[in-house]
């Protein structure tokens, strides 16, 4: 079966597509601060807010956390092969005796199989706490812990 398309109908088309391709809004860098110990921590994400209710919004992977002039890309690990690229969703700041310490909370948005979450502990150096006997004693601390939302792929938290 062969397709006919008049000029009208093709022209409509394409008009119709090229503006909704100029309507979408441009990546925005999103800026969650985090006060954390006397600390001031941000985490910057490029971002466009999603258009329908409850969609993700769009990113750009490789968010970045601040720490007065130094700067690292997070998630430290990279996304396994196959996998979604993770973003920083939530945090929390712990007040040790050591000084204060942040968890990031990553997801894909995709679900919860194996590889769509992950954390990571940040000191006040901006050095991942890669300790496992670290990491779980730090974990039984987080219900005093002060908690808040990245704004990044979640609905709601845009811009």
């Amino acid at each position: 079966m062969k397709l006919h398309l008049n000029s009208r109908v093709l022209a409509a088309v394409l008009g119709t597509c090229v503006t909704a391709v100029q309507a979408k809004p441009s990546l925005e860098d999103w800026r969650t601060p985090i006060s954390c110990g006397g600390q001031q921590f941000e985490v910057v994400s490029r971002c466009k807010a999603a258009t329908k209710s409850m969609a993700l919004n769009a990113c750009e992977p490789g968010q970045r956390l601040t720490l007065g002039d130094k700067t690292i890309r997070i998630p430290t690990r990279p996304a396994g092969q196959g996998q979604a690229p993770l973003f920083a969703v939530l945090w929390s700041c712990l007040e040790t005796s050591q000084g204060p310490i942040l968890l990031l909370d990553y997801t894909s948005g995709q679900g919860r199989a194996e590889g769509d979450e992950d954390a990571e502990f940040f000191d006040s150096q901006l050095q991942v706490i890669k300790d496992p006997a670290k990491q779980r004693k730090l974990y039984k601390s987080l219900p005093q812990a002060k908690k808040g939302a990245v704004k990044s792929i979640m609905p709601g938290e845009g811009g």
